[in-house]
């Protein structure tokens, strides 16, 4: 999940809920890939939509504050706290650290890829920050890191086994992999002198040094690059799961933690299955909190099984980690639910701002049809949906169409194939808010509501697919007359 956010500083960076009090100003600059001004010289507008993430190890956001962008590309920021923040103009978006342990004005610069978005959302822009900063470090690590790897690829494919190799030529392999790991030490140290230990930015070094010795044949903390000095981790639990580097290194350290209590004979599945945090906190030497965490990844990577019922066994545990995941779990379903519609607006085909809304009333079922200027798909399906609507009780069902398109034309566009006042139309633009809500995975896409207003599904089939057939015995089930 780290790749994300090390997919190289110079190209995305990354964000977490506060971890201190203290706030930092940034000043943005975002330019296109030959330096002009994005508002400018692309059609992504004047505003970045701005999202923290919650924690280092769903990595998932919030949506907050929207920062507008002046015709030279600039803004202010004022006061941000520490964590990692994704800032988005569909289909871009960019990843930024912010770290309050640094001092002074931060200024970033974001730039918009010169290549098409391969997606509807989610494409990776480059992010720079200034020359002495620690994610430009960061950036000169992870060059360093390739290069060394690159170069030891092969020893490390023999001393594996995964290529063919004598026992003796294997052995030579381990024993190169080893004097790499050794004379590497000092170059660690010397990158050390640029990041603070048990930062955001430090933790995310320490990962770095951690995964290169792993992948050398290493202990997970075979040594530690900072000096042997460094004092303990003042940060509390909730601070540290906070921070995607101290979150992923947790991930690396508690690798295999199955595998050595089954090679010991202990029950660990038996102890998962029934919750059982004594005797695996015992079995591990972990705290509470470690094995919490532990299997709150493990859960993420592994979903259904006993990790599932280990959770619903424990969920209510008063502990750091259990507190976060509820709140994280929380935080996710909150957007896809209808009650979550009204926290926004949305344009009506007057040019009106309303507050928005699920369903329009607690009798009937609702079909939103979720389109974009250009599509012919949806153009298509946009048409039989009409069809069918026309062969329904309208008393039981309605319908409308969503606009996620990117600029007024073509909303203009999408609003004038309106047939009928029972056609609703609304837009919803490129609102990363809007897209969470409607859980938007492509165009066309079709969100079903039930009479209360709650969510049936963001994914159900397309009108040309089925949704008639669907809707039908959904309504048959409640005496509805057919058409």
């Amino acid at each position: 999940m780290l790749a994300r956010l090390l997919a190289c500083v110079s190209c995305a960076w990354w964000m977490a809920l506060p971890l201190v009090q203290a706030q930092s100003d940034l000043v943005i600059h975002w330019v296109d890939a030959t330096g002009l001004p994005a508002p400018q010289t692309t059609r992504l507008g004047h505003t970045l939509h701005v999202g923290a993430w919650i924690d280092g190890v769903t990595q998932s956001t919030v949506q907050g504050q929207d920062l507008v962008v002046d015709d030279e590309g600039w803004c202010a920021w004022p006061e941000v706290p520490s964590g990692v923040y994704v800032l988005e103009s569909l289909p871009w978006e960019w990843v930024l650290v912010v770290d309050n342990a640094l001092p002074g004005i931060d200024t970033v610069t974001l730039v918009v890829p010169e290549a098409l978005p391969a997606k509807l959302r989610g494409n990776t822009g480059v992010v720079k920050y200034q020359a002495h900063h620690p994610g430009t470090a960061l950036d000169e690590v992870q060059a360093w890191v390739r290069a060394d790897l690159d170069s030891l690829d092969l020893y490390q494919l023999m001393a594996t086994g995964a290529v063919g190799s004598s026992e003796e030529a294997r052995n030579e392999a381990s024993q190169n992999l080893r004097a790499a790991l050794d004379s590497g030490q000092g170059q660690w140290r010397a990158f050390a002198d640029r990041f603070r230990p048990n930062t955001l930015w430090g933790d995310l070094f320490a990962y770095e040094c951690m995964a290169w010795q792993m992948s050398l044949g290493a202990q997970a903390h075979e040594f530690d690059p900072f000096l042997e000095d460094t004092p303990a981790d003042p940060r509390s639990m909730t601070e540290q799961l906070a921070s995607p580097g101290w979150c992923e290194s947790w991930r690396l350290k508690s690798e295999g933690w199955s595998d050595r209590l089954a090679e010991q004979g202990m029950p660990w599945k038996r102890w998962v299955g029934y919750g059982q945090t004594d005797s695996l906190s015992q079995a591990l030497g972990w705290s509470v909190n470690e094995v919490h965490l532990t299997l709150w990844m493990a859960s993420d990577e592994q979903p259904r099984g006993a990790f599932k019922a280990w959770w619903e066994a424990r969920w209510r545990d008063q502990c750091d980690v259990a507190e976060a995941r509820r709140l994280a779990e929380q935080t996710q379903r909150y957007p896809r639910t209808a009650q979550s519609w009204g926290d926004l607006m949305w344009m009506m085909p007057n040019g009106d701002i309303e507050p928005a809304w699920a369903s329009e009333s607690d009798s009937r079922w609702f079909v939103w049809l979720v389109v974009k200027d250009g599509s012919s798909t949806a153009m298509r399906e946009r048409a039989v949906l009409r069809s069918f609507m026309e062969r329904l009780d309208t008393r039981q069902v309605g319908w409308g169409v969503l606009s996620v398109d990117d600029s007024n034309e073509g909303w203009k566009r999408t609003l004038s194939d309106r047939m009928s006042t029972k056609e609703r139309v609304q837009w919803v633009g490129r609102d990363p808010a809007w897209w969470d809500r409607l859980h938007l995975q492509g165009v066309p896409q079709v969100v079903l509501v039930k009479p209360d207003g709650t969510i049936a599904t963001h994914q159900a089939r397309l009108p040309s697919e089925g949704l008639l057939a669907d809707l039908q015995r959904t309504l048959n089930k409640r005496g509805a007359r057919r058409p």
